[in-house]
């Protein structure tokens, strides 16, 4: 029983001390009056004198305004006041809201100011008058001929109602209403998050243009910027395909059908293996390596067979009669023995690694350059385009900024954005830059910049929000400057006939590929060097899986035309 007792005594207890902390904690705040004179001057500034009548109700701080500014417009405060019942009036001063009768900016629109100490009392349905007098800069939008005066006067971030609102709104006689306009604007309750908007289509009869009009662009200007955007996009990729289809970059290539022994001797056989591999694709890498090594078996200098896993080696001529880059790659991977296998080159070079594509590099390239054809260049595209337009873009928002119609962190959003953009497209397109084989396949894998900037631009035709025609311009220039230097990337450095001897060595590897799906391809021995440099061993494997046993046993694998010798499975 007295447990019971202690548990219901516990209960009350905590229930009144919730209702207590409750009452304690409710706290309400309303607006019995919220009066704003307005005047649009000549210059199209508009000076507001706004008094709000608050009636607080707990233990709250003080005030707070929030000003909700669009692009281009600016405010500049004037004064701030506390008005007594008898009409005295007490300045509030700008502080750091410690003491009573001071205001500061606790953000960028949004003005607070001081009511009651932590230490004071609560409020218990206390009405506070307070006069915020400021002037907004750029609030009129020019469309066309005609000036748009579209604000809201009665801010509608608020969490808490107005019981009564009135405006008085006056306009220099320069600004003639196109709509019958009285001036005057009354209305009962505005409930919490619900503003009072002004829209009043004005003409301006003075002399010369408005100094404060905000230089927003129009939605008919935004789109016809939109248009001119997608017009240059064409104009660059009718552009590109122009120049590079001029020097052959979009001709098909031979048929293999077409390719017999006499074409390959003149368009690849007059090239070493590893010369092939690397000027068709314009690369030195493992191919090429693997080229000269079945070179080199080719010519009966080394051996090669392979167990398990392991790849063994073996040098059939002395050291002495390899010379250039075959002595180079031969002395790193055979390190000074007569034989070699994967496994000692590995734990050689465990600690140091080893490159081997680094040990024929600059032969090779030297040796390539004693090929005319392919010291075959053409123009590169102008350099100073792109970063004229990005300067011209960062200088048109600079401007925006300092005049204040365009926040400083917008513009470090947009150009992070374009930054992403370019950075990914220009890596796309630089990779695009060597392709001479199916070139419109591979074409969206760059084109999509422009594609998708074209899209960004036109979704953003439904945002009715208010932008700065220097903010406007300004994007412009930095999106003609991504789009136009993803597309210079992407261009060929190649000449016409640089061009054409390289398609010629990948109609080559696509008649070797051709040939390797056939159970007899047209194909000898002596040009498997050549397979490998084509990075088709993949393509060599599956033939010889599939057809090399029954090709060796009928001596008739990798015949040629011609009379080609047989290749069995243990000399691949």
């Amino acid at each position: 029983m007295n447990r019971t007792r202690a548990r219901r005594s516990l209960i009350l207890l905590l229930l009144a001390a919730s209702a207590a902390i409750s009452v304690a904690d409710a706290k309400e705040l309303r607006w019995s009056a919220f009066d704003v004179k307005a005047r649009l001057d000549a210059a199209g500034n508009l000076h507001v004198v706004e008094t709000q009548h608050m009636v607080f109700d707990g233990d709250w701080n003080g005030g707070e305004r929030t000003f909700r500014l669009f692009q281009g417009q600016a405010l500049a405060l004037e004064s701030v006041a506390r008005i007594d019942s008898d009409g005295t009036r007490h300045p509030l001063s700008q502080g750091e809201l410690s003491a009573v009768d001071e205001w500061a900016w606790s953000s960028p629109n949004v003005l607070r100011w001081r009511s009651r100490l932590p230490s004071d009392p609560p409020f218990a349905n206390a009405e506070l008058v307070y006069e915020l007098t400021y002037t907004l800069h750029g609030i009129l939008q020019k469309r066309g001929s005609t000036y748009v005066l579209d604000h809201d006067f009665a801010f509608a971030e608020r969490e808490w109602p107005i019981q009564e609102f009135a405006l008085a709104l006056a306009l220099d006689p320069v600004w003639k209403p196109e709509k019958p306009f009285i001036g005057t604007f009354r209305t009962g309750a505005l409930p919490p998050r619900q503003g009072f908007v002004v829209t009043v289509p004005l003409a301006y009869t003075g002399s010369a243009q408005p100094e404060a009009v905000g230089g927003l662009a129009s939605p008919r200007q935004r789109q016809a910027l939109w248009i001119l955007f997608g017009a240059a996009i064409l104009v660059l990729y009718f552009s590109w395909r122009s120049r590079d289809g001029a020097l052959g970059r979009f001709a098909p290539l031979i048929p293999p059908e077409s390719i017999d022994q006499a074409w390959l001797e003149k368009n690849l056989l007059s090239l070493s293996p590893e010369e092939a591999g690397a000027l068709w694709d314009e690369k030195i890498g493992a191919p090429e390596v693997a080229a000269v090594l079945a070179r080199l078996a080719s010519e009966k200098k080394i051996s090669s067979e392979v167990h398990g896993k392991t790849l063994k080696m073996r040098l059939l001529v002395p050291v002495q009669r390899l010379d250039g880059y075959d002595d180079d790659l031969v002395k790193a991977l055979f390190l000074g023995k007569e034989e070699t296998d994967t496994d000692a080159i590995k734990k050689h070079y465990k600690s140091s690694g080893l490159d081997p594509a680094s040990k024929i590099k600059r032969g090779l390239e030297a040796k390539l350059k004693t090929h005319p054809d392919f010291q075959d260049t053409s123009p590169a595209p102008s350099r100073w385009w792109t970063p004229a337009l990005f300067a011209g873009g960062f200088a048109l928002h600079s401007a925006a900024i300092l005049s204040g119609r365009e926040e400083p962190g917008q513009l470090f959003s947009t150009a992070f954005m374009y930054l992403i953009v370019y950075g990914i497209g220009a890596a796309c397109a630089f990779a695009f830059q060597k392709r001479i084989v199916h070139v419109d396949a591979f074409s969206p894998g760059f084109l999509w910049v422009p594609a998708l900037l074209f899209l960004y631009v036109g979704l953003g035709m439904a945002d009715t929000t208010p932008v700065s025609m220097l903010t406007v311009l300004g994007s412009l220039l930095l999106r003609l400057g991504v789009v136009n230097g993803v597309f210079n990337l992407a261009k060929t450095r190649n000449g016409a006939r640089r061009i054409a001897r390289r398609k010629a060595l990948a109609s080559a590897r696509m008649f070797f590929a051709h040939e390797l799906s056939k159970p007899a391809p047209r194909l000898k021995d002596e040009w498997f060097p050549y397979v490998v440099a084509f990075g088709l061993t993949a393509e060599a494997d599956h033939w010889f899986k599939a057809h090399g046993a029954a090709a060796a046993g009928s001596a008739a694998a990798w015949t040629g035309s011609s009379g080609g010798s047989s290749l069995s499975s243990s000399s691949s």
